[in-house]
């Protein structure tokens, strides 16, 4: 699944910076569930980051997900997000579809 979120925010948010530690914000936590980050990378005013999250220590269990999220700031107009994500058995034969979408907003904003 591929989702993109656009929240408008104050004019006083200029950098990602103005969000804190992102990766902390972005990731799934509590207990019962273990995420492993792949990797990540900031350019400008975006934030990607891959990662897989998996919850078998809580009820129901949650299977592993494999995700790719972009966090973009357009300075004093909008927050992006866009997460892609799907079960890590499948991941692999989606891969070139959510590289392609999310190369496609990092070089369109």
């Amino acid at each position: 699944s591929v989702s993109v979120v656009y929240t408008p925010i104050p004019a006083d948010f200029m950098r990602l910076s103005a969000f804190g530690d992102i990766q902390q914000y972005l990731i799934p936590k509590g207990d019962g569930i273990h995420t492993e980050v792949i990797s990540e990378s900031t350019k400008g005013e975006t934030y990607t980051l891959e990662y897989t999250s998996e919850a078998p220590g809580i009820d129901p269990p949650q299977p592993m997900r494999h995700v790719i999220t972009v966090f973009a700031l357009r300075p004093q107009e909008a927050v992006i997000g866009l997460t892609a994500q799907a079960s890590a058995g499948t991941f692999e034969a989606s891969k070139e579809t959510f590289t392609s979408i999310v190369k496609s907003l990092q070089t369109n904003l």
